[in-house]
């Protein structure tokens, strides 16, 4: 005799597409199959457990990221026949969670869940001509990169790069999907050049009424006098310098 004790069985598997590092799968497409079944078992007579067709399916529900699957057209078979295969193709770079539940038709109940990961993205990596910053810094801090989901992690060689210096630098990107990017070449380091000042002994003509020689230095009715008019200096921009080194290129030392 049979035993039926279980609730519908669903299976979800990935059957088209690769799979990268860290169960990311890495193809501009996955397809995946659910299959969801009742099932019941027996003992043959060898005391093995047999699976074998259960009493029947009464309700079955699929949600991926919290909307529901479409379980009214199967690829093949049928839930009415308890033995229902669905495809679904999957483009977007996600992850899908799927979770289901299930009831045959003895009021048995089943639940689970199950997570798919995708993220085709290749990493890149780009090693600038030029760095800057105050002090020696990790020298994964100055390359620019894109990624997708699945995260990334960046090694380089040397891992540090000090001020007022070129150094030849090599560096690779390895994203959580096994992905990965490279690549080196020299780079040196720039600083903000000071700027040099000089005096300019005209620069702003001042003017005023001088009384002076003329009667009692006030002014009375009838005094005569005349406009007094001089320069005043002031600090004007001469050039840039590079007081620790380097290169002068506009505003700016470069190694």
């Amino acid at each position: 005799d049979k035993v039926d004790n279980i609730g519908p069985k669903v299976d979800i598997k990935v059957i088209e597409g690769e799979k990268g590092a860290n169960s990311w799968y890495i193809s501009d497409k996955i397809v995946v199959e659910l299959i969801i079944k009742d099932i019941a078992w027996k003992i043959d007579e060898n005391g093995e457990k047999v699976e074998m067709p259960g009493c029947g399916i009464k309700s079955a529900t699929v949600k991926m990221n919290g909307q529901n699957v479409d379980l009214s057209n199967p690829t093949s078979g049928s839930l009415a026949n308890n033995y229902a295969v669905y495809h679904v193709t999957l483009t977007d770079n996600n992850v899908y969670k799927y979770t289901y539940e299930g009831e045959d038709n003895l009021g048995n109940k089943t639940s689970g869940e199950y997570e798919i990961k995708k993220d085709d993205v290749t990493p890149t990596i780009v090693i600038p001509e030029y760095y800057t910053g105050t002090s020696t810094q990790p020298s994964k801090n100055i390359v620019k990169v894109t990624s997708g989901i699945s995260g990334y992690e960046v090694a380089c060689n040397p891992s540090t790069l000090p001020t007022h210096t070129r150094k030849y630098l090599s560096c690779t990107i390895t994203s959580g999907n096994g992905l990965s990017a490279s690549d080196a070449r020299s780079t040196g380091y720039y600083y903000g050049a000071r700027a040099v000042y000089k005096t300019k002994e005209k620069c702003t003509e001042k003017c005023e009424w001088d009384t002076s020689g003329c009667c009692d230095n006030t002014t009375h009715p009838g005094d005569t006098g005349s406009y007094r008019c001089w320069w005043e200096s002031c600090q004007v921009f001469s050039h840039y310098t590079c007081d620790d080194g380097g290169t002068l290129r506009g505003a700016s030392c470069y190694f």
